[in-house]
């Protein structure tokens, strides 16, 4: 059984990781030999902007899943 504190984790990571941050960190574990850039995420995913794709990227770095490069 998880301790509370790796629960607490948990459901932290399922609430954040949904909707269009959910598809970015998707697309990223589909690249795992290389970096993937803001404007290739957009592109990639039809975002609207590429600050639609870098809110989710920094959505996915605060979260401790991502790391810049």
């Amino acid at each position: 059984m998880p301790k509370p504190s790796e629960e607490t984790n948990t459901t932290v990571l399922e609430s954040m990781l949904k909707g269009k941050t959910l598809k970015v960190y998707w697309y990223m574990l589909q690249q795992p030999s290389r970096s993937v850039g803001v404007r290739e995420i957009q592109r990639a995913l039809r975002f609207s902007s590429p600050s639609v794709a870098l809110h989710h990227l920094e959505k996915l770095e605060d979260l401790g899943l991502v790391q810049k490069r």
